[in-house]
């Protein structure tokens, strides 16, 4: 939803984790094919499904990654390998939108 790599100003959100309006020095650009904006409500309903259907407990920022991996093995004309990172875990997060 707020997208430092895409020169977006910092705002409100609520994928926690990510977003914090700024990119990080050790990031190296050249290796990122692309940046994926993801709603928060696509986060949140993302990492709710992982909840019901995988029985994965993560939180937001795992749902927009998820979500995102999706998007891209969604568009692609060819048979791919996506891998991604779910760092979090959502006892964290009971008292947001995402419980």
């Amino acid at each position: 939803n707020v997208s430092a790599l895409l020169g977006h100003e910092p705002g409100l959100h609520s994928i926690q984790g990510i977003g914090d309006g700024f990119v990080p020095a050790v990031l190296d650009k050249s290796l990122v094919d692309e940046v994926i904006e993801v709603t928060d409500e696509d986060a949140i309903n993302t990492a709710r499904n992982l909840a019901l259907i995988q029985g994965l407990l993560v939180g937001t920022s795992s749902g927009a990654n998820v979500w995102a991996a999706s998007q891209i093995m969604n568009k692609s004309r060819k048979e791919i390998v996506i891998a991604t990172v779910l760092a979090d875990r959502a006892e964290r997060y009971f008292s947001t939108a995402l419980i």
